[in-house]
């Protein structure tokens, strides 16, 4: 099993401030989506998926200093977690596992769920294979001083077929947002699959790639209350994002590109975040300038 953090976020020496770090968050190596959806192929391989991955991969381990962990935010695989396509996703599955066990061993491999992990209208069923396959759906960990919650989107897109999974999320969730005087945290960062929005904060609800308007509003000032200011996301298969600000504070949510299939102009790659003591800056690296 990918190595991963669990529900709760232990006091441990990482919840103490040391120094700047960084860390890498990318998103949707979604192995096999470029031949069934780009390519619209008969016969569905991930050929390309792998080779931009390992591209990825080497770029991460010669990083220098390397960062503290890489966070992949969503889809990981192509194929629904449904009866029809169990020997594909099987398949898809075991080759992300091998690739990504390339990894540096220094850097730790955090998984975040997307829709095609557990489905566009998830049940508690494919959320057991999902953790089954790779650790929990939604949890916290702390990194340097630094407070970090990867939330289930899906459940806030469509919890249809999954209300009680929604709400044990979300009551986990205000949990999680609330400080802790003997360990308080230097910064507070959501992952998250689904971006809040894409370009604009008060943009309409698109039928696929965000937040809608109501609920979006919801979680964006709950995160502001609880000090977030940066949401790192995936899911639209380009670079994109924006500002939200109430009360004279801003959230900023991030939309990194796909290191798999580009629905855009952007290239495969990954992002690079540095945290400092009083500011988080992030850029976007590409490891190859094909196109797909």
């Amino acid at each position: 099993m990918i190595p991963s953090f669990g529900k709760q976020a232990k006091t441990n020496r990482e919840s103490k401030w040391n120094d700047s770090f960084s860390f890498v968050q990318a998103a949707d190596t979604q192995f096999g989506l470029i031949d069934r959806y780009i390519l619209h192929k008969d016969k569905i391989t991930w050929t390309k998926e792998i080779y931009y991955l390992k591209l990825v991969i080497q770029s991460i381990n010669q990083l220098s200093p390397l960062p503290k962990f890489l966070v992949i935010c969503g889809d990981l695989v192509d194929a629904y977690p449904y009866e029809n396509l169990a020997q594909m996703r099987t398949d898809q599955i075991k080759d992300l596992k091998e690739i990504l066990s390339e990894l540096n061993p220094s850097i730790q491999l955090v998984c975040v769920c997307g829709n095609h992990d557990i489905g566009d209208k998830p049940t508690k069923e494919t959320i057991q294979l999902y953790k089954k396959d790779f650790g929990d759906d939604y949890f916290s960990f702390w990194s340097n001083g630094c407070k970090f919650i990867c939330l289930n989107s899906q459940l806030y897109f469509d919890s249809s077929l999954a209300a009680n999974e929604r709400d044990e999320q979300d009551k986990w969730l205000d949990m999680e947002l609330k400080q802790d005087e003997e360990t308080p945290w230097k910064h507070l960062i959501i992952f998250q699959h689904i971006p809040l929005f894409v370009d604009d904060s008060n943009e309409p609800a698109h039928v696929y790639f965000n937040i809608e308007p109501v609920q979006r509003k919801n979680l964006m000032d709950r995160f502001l209350k609880a000090g977030v200011r940066k949401v790192f996301c995936g899911h639209y298969h380009k670079n994109a994002g924006g500002f939200y600000e109430n009360n004279g504070q801003k959230l900023e949510c991030i939309v990194t590109t796909a290191i798999g299939a580009q629905l855009g102009d952007d290239r495969h790659g990954y992002r690079i975040v540095n945290v400092n003591e009083n500011s988080i800056e992030h850029k976007y690296i590409q490891v190859t300038d094909q196109k797909n």
